[in-house]
């Protein structure tokens, strides 16, 4: 019955944790320096790939038309398409098939370049607020190791991605698989960077073993978010004619995901490192 108690305390008290901190990142989102910081992202991620589009489009689409018409994989995909209920989308399968290989490249070079550029700019952001403010800083992540931590676990997403491509074009599937591949990509780039300026490397591995099924939940929600352009991507055959409207919109959608992802993960991370100090009797704040 005590462990029960305990257990409840405890669940009840990281919840409440998880709420506040989701409270005080949509608090933070809608200041101007944040807003300002979603902005910067698609400057230059934007032009990058605006030139790669602008240089492989046709030869990409004319690859695409062959490998459906010549290959047992276009065959397979017709005739996977002629099972569900996405006929009408045949005769623009071929820039659909392309833009379905190119979100997700677009959306990772983001989020890479998120984490390594701008989440370090909201950590300091949130240093210099009054709740954080002389929480010890041990600086133990460093640049290389972000960096090794970044194209690791990008690698293992990409992979994940190609393996389970087959998949997306079944419609339970395609609501379920990018979420879960973004959801874990957010959590473990968050995880890291957020703790990279404040927590040693035993507080960070502790602190992510410890809120394994909490940083999940967020990731996996943070996820749901970063799946919905996709879901955009594919609403209308419109997109197609305004494909360089709506690809800046769309990255403009991923960069405030992605930033208040970093926002609500820094929050909660934070706050639990500084009661892990606590509960282990270190100082907290210098």
């Amino acid at each position: 019955m005590a462990r029960t108690k305990t257990c409840l305390a405890g669940l009840k008290k990281g919840l409440a944790v998880l709420i506040r901190s989701l409270f005080l990142a949509l608090a933070s989102f809608f200041t101007p320096r944040i807003l300002w910081l979603t902005i910067k992202p698609i400057l230059l991620i934007g032009a990058i790939w605006a030139v790669v589009i602008f240089f492989i489009w046709e030869a990409a689409l004319i690859f695409i038309v062959q490998l459906m018409t010549q290959s047992s994989l276009g065959s397979w995909l017709n005739s996977a398409v002629s099972q569900t209920s996405l006929q009408e989308w045949r005769a623009v399968m071929a820039p659909l098939l392309l833009m379905v290989c190119l979100i997700p490249l677009i959306g990772i070079s983001l989020l890479i370049y998120i984490s390594l550029t701008t989440v370090p700019q909201v950590i300091s952001y949130l240093s210099r607020r009054q709740r954080f403010q002389s929480l010890i800083s041990h600086q133990e992540g460093g640049l290389v190791k972000s960096l090794w931590e970044t194209v690791k676990v990008t690698l293992i997403a990409l992979i994940v991605l190609l393996l389970s491509f087959p998949l997306w074009w079944f419609p339970p599937l395609v609501a379920v698989i990018p979420p879960l591949i973004w959801g874990w990509l957010t959590m473990r780039l968050m995880s890291f960077d957020v703790l990279a300026q404040h927590a040693n490397d035993a507080e960070r591995l502790l602190l992510i073993s410890n809120q394994r099924k909490s940083l999940w939940l967020m990731g996996i929600l943070c996820g749901l978010l970063g799946a919905l352009p996709t879901f955009f991507w594919a609403s209308s055959v419109l997109t197609f004619v305004f494909f360089p409207i709506v690809s800046i919109f769309v990255l403009w959608i991923y960069s405030c995901v992605f930033i208040f992802s970093s926002l609500w993960f820094a929050y909660y991370l934070l706050e639990e490192l500084q009661n892990l100090r606590q509960s282990q009797g270190i100082q907290i704040h210098g």
